[in-house]
């Protein structure tokens, strides 16, 4: 778990280094025009501001590691009271963004590269609210989508 989280930090700075350097210099570049940069841009704000209220809402119960503490309760309101996931979902919307914004084919395979790892956080997590939550988490995960509703 640790040595999973230390795998997606070093690859997203290594990523976040290059989407400047490289669109600069047409390095690893799609051939996409500038306009995509603009249609990136909401992109990027949904997605920070979906991780930012994730922060609000979750307050000190959200961790690097997965797990729980004396103080935790289940949130099941605001957009927690739709989506499971709505902080994994940001990460995902604003690596997709400033992939665009960039047009990196490396933004591209990190955030390809990504999705399995964030798979794996969230089955972690929910197996421990699971196992901490049972049946209120049972109803509360049969009644909301982990982070695209109608998708997955």
């Amino acid at each position: 778990q640790t040595a999973v989280i230390a795998v997606m930090v070093l690859v997203m700075y290594g990523a976040f280094f290059h989407l400047p350097f490289g669109d600069r210099r047409g390095l690893l570049t799609m051939p996409i025009g500038r306009s995509w940069r603009w249609v990136s841009v909401p992109l990027l704000a949904a997605g920070f501001a979906l991780a930012t209220w994730s922060d609000i809402a979750l307050a000190d119960m959200y961790s690097k590691e997965v797990t729980i503490h004396k103080r935790h309760y289940l949130v099941t309101t605001g957009l927690y009271g739709v989506i499971r996931d709505p902080r994994y979902l940001g990460v995902l919307l604003a690596g997709g963004g400033l992939t665009l914004i960039y047009r990196s084919w490396l933004g591209m395979a990190t955030g390809i590269l990504l999705v399995p790892m964030l798979v794996q956080r969230i089955t972690d997590e929910e197996t421990v609210l699971w196992r901490e939550f049972g049946s209120e988490w049972e109803a509360y995960a049969n009644g909301t989508w982990r982070m695209v509703p109608y998708v997955y």
